[in-house]
Formats: structure tokens, C-alpha cells, sequence
């Protein structure tokens, strides 16, 4: 697979161009996997060429997970639902004979992967949905190994099964609705295909210092999977585009991110997906906020590492912010819902919690409003009037 670094040169896709964890509507049990096998696509740079890469930080060698939470939205039964995602991410090893974890990270042939796991739980007017959805890809050059995803609710059951051998797709649905039943397709692996569900973790390694943001990039794409209802198994035509550097607010902080954007035909209500990772390079350019189709947004609210398939969970570590910045989230709730016109902001802590009383023009009663926000940032309630 061809080198991320290469990813805006005129050889990296088919041509080059200066153009360019979701409504889950109905119900069901979705399972898909992705198996891929020696393909062309794009590659990672060989570890001597790129020294420090993020992929090599030795935080990935100490037994543990990166264990990413984010403040969650999806919209399910036509309603946005506010929930917690979590993503954990972890070097294991495979064995490409199984395509699961090998019982001997020392066995011949083994294949180390970064285990990128999207846990979500989302409650409904009707019951909790389940989603996992799980990307494999080799650390040595971000190529995809294995893709698997379900979801689990109480009314049905639908599957999907895409594996990838000799150069060659084949994919495999069943869904239960009327007139859907089993489908298949088969299509040939080309160097430009891209998964939907794996770009979470395969874009961390996107050459960001030497992007250009003129230049996009044709790629073939295969949509997001997770769907209920048949969905399209074949790639669709699509534009890979450096944004450039974004400051933003998440509720883990301010954070300086590297944007990219992915234009696409309509998913989910959507036809561009939105992906901001951080540039420090100590935070091995974790994914900080996501939003894409299914009214789908994942902004980062904690970051720590943990071992969780053996240990008891931690507490969440969390970003502490400042009085300057909690006095600034509250102009910007403030300016949200419409008051422009603020005369003067008071802002003083209360426990684990701060409180910003701020006074504006037009008047209303009482003449100004307390904004509650938590320590990392985040609005509890606003009190008009307080």
C-alpha cells in the first residue's frame, strides 16, 4: 500500500486534483468484517524514514490502551441523542490465518495491528442501541486488516460480511425487512479504495506538515455500513481534502487540530464528513472531534490509557480550563442564543464547577443570566434572568 506521506502526490490515487459508533431508523443486529489480504491502497512510511512518528511513541508498548471518551450525538427515530462514545486503541497481534488475536504475540507470520475499538451506547424513547464497530489496521504501514462492526437492539437482526483476498472485494449482507433477504457483491481492489468506518484511526497518519491545501484527492469509497436497511456494498466516487489547522473548543479544551474533509454522495443525510485530529505530538494525533453522517459527532471529553480487558476502569482524566477560557465559553453560550450586547461578565469558581454571572443588553428580567460550566468546559445549564 502506497505511503499517507504520498498521499498528495500525483501518483498516490488515480489522478490529482485542485477541484474537489447515525439514524438507526429502524431496528436490527448489524455484523460486517472487512479482511484484507497483500492489497494495494495507501501506505504508511517505513519506520527509518519518519523517526518519532506517533506509531512508534512508546506509550503503545506499555500494556495499554488509549482510552478516548467523547460527548456523542446521533440521531436515531429522526431525534439527536446525547450519549458517551468510547474508542479504544492498542497495538496487538493477528493471526492472518484466523484474522483474530493471535494466542502467541511471538507466533511466525504474526500481523501487529492497532486495534481501533468504537464502543456506543445509545438510549432511545424505545430501548438501548449497541454499536461496536472495530478496524484492524497494520502498524507498520496503516493498511487494513480486518474491519468488524455490529449493533444490537430489541427488534431485529441484520449482518454484513466484506472480505478482501487476491486483489478481489466480496460482500455479503442480509437484512430482514421485506424484500431485502441475502445480497452479495464483488468488485476489484483498487489503490485508491478507502473504508468509511477505519478513517477514525487511518488518518492520523495523513502527512499534515506537508499537506497543501489546494490539492484534494479522487478516492473510491466504501460508505459507512452500520445501517439497518440494505446499504450500497460497492465504492462510490469521492474527494479527499486538506482543510488546514483549526483552533476549537471540545470538552477535553481548546485544542489545535489538523482538519480534514472527506465530500462524499449522501450518507446518512450527509454528503461531507469532518475529521479534526490533535497536532500535538504528544497526543499521538488522537482523534479530537468527528462529525459525519447519521447526524453522527464525536467531540473529545477525556483521554487517558487503560488496560481494560484486565483492570478495573480508572478514573477519567480530564482537561482542567482556566478562568479566561470558562468566562469565554459563557460569552459564546451567551452569543449563541442570541444575546450580542453583553455589559459585563463575573466569573468565580464553586466547587467543582464555575459560575459565570453575565449582565446584557436588551434588558430582561432581572438583566442578566448565570451560566453554569463544569471543570472541563462543558455548559451545565444557563439560569435567564438569575
Amino acid at each position: 500500500m502506497r505511503s499517507m506521506h504520498r498521499l498528495l502526490q500525483p501518483y498516490a490515487f488515480c489522478m490529482r486534483t485542485t477541484s474537489l459508533k447515525n439514524s438507526r431508523r429502524v431496528c436490527g443486529i448489524i455484523f460486517f468484517g472487512i479482511v484484507l489480504a497483500a492489497m494495494p491502497g495507501w501506505r504508511a512510511p517505513d519506520a527509518d524514514q519518519s523517526p518519532g512518528s506517533w506509531r512508534d511513541d512508546p506509550s503503545w508498548n506499555q500494556g495499554k490502551a488509549e482510552w478516548a471518551v467523547y460527548d456523542a450525538q446521533r440521531v436515531i427515530y429522526d431525534k439527536p441523542r446525547n450519549y458517551e462514545a468510547t474508542i479504544f486503541t492498542n497495538k496487538q497481534v493477528m493471526d492472518p490465518n484466523t484474522t483474530t488475536k493471535a494466542a502467541n504475540a511471538d507466533m511466525p507470520g504474526g500481523v501487529e495491528v492497532f486495534k481501533h475499538n468504537v464502543s456506543e451506547m445509545i438510549e432511545t424513547d424505545n430501548y438501548i442501541y449497541r454499536f461496536l464497530t472495530t478496524s484492524f489496521v497494520r502498524t507498520d504501514d496503516m493498511s487494513v486488516f480486518k474491519i468488524s462492526s455490529s449493533s444490537q437492539e430489541d427488534c431485529g437482526s441484520t449482518y454484513r460480511q466484506v472480505t478482501a483476498r487476491d486483489g478481489q472485494i466480496t460482500a455479503r449482507q442480509f437484512g430482514y425487512f421485506p424484500d431485502e433477504g441475502s445480497s452479495m457483491a464483488s468488485f476489484q481492489m483498487t489503490d485508491n479504495l478507502l473504508f468509511h468506518d477505519a478513517l477514525t484511526v487511518a488518518l492520523r497518519d495523513f502527512p499534515f506538515e506537508t499537506a497543501d491545501t489546494t490539492d484534494a484527492q479522487h478516492v473510491a469509497l466504501v460508505q459507512d455500513l452500520t445501517d439497518t436497511h440494505w446499504v450500497k456494498l460497492t465504492p462510490s466516487g469521492a474527494m479527499l481534502e486538506y482543510v488546514g489547522t483549526e483552533q476549537i473548543r471540545v470538552p477535553y479544551g481548546m485544542m489545535q487540530t489538523f482538519h480534514i474533509r472527506l465530500r462524499h454522495n449522501e450518507i446518512g443525510g450527509a454528503t461531507e464528513s469532518h475529521y479534526y485530529f490533535a497536532v500535538d505530538p504528544e497526543l499521538c494525533h488522537v482523534l479530537v472531534q468527528y462529525v459525519g453522517p447519521f447526524g453522527l459527532r464525536y467531540r473529545l471529553k477525556s483521554l487517558d490509557w487503560w488496560a481494560y480487558w484486565s483492570e478495573p476502569q480508572p478514573d477519567k482524566v480530564s482537561m482542567k480550563i482556566n478562568q479566561t477560557e470558562v468566562t469565554q465559553i459563557a460569552i459564546d453560550e451567551m452569543h449563541s442564543r442570541g444575546w450580542t450586547d453583553i455589559r459585563s461578565v463575573e466569573t468565580r469558581q464553586h466547587g467543582d464547577r464555575w459560575l459565570v454571572s453575565i449582565s446584557y443588553d436588551p434588558p430582561t428580567p432581572g438583566g442578566h443570566a448565570m451560566v453554569e460550566i463544569s471543570e472541563t468546559g462543558k455548559v451545565i445549564v444557563v439560569h435567564p434572568g438569575a
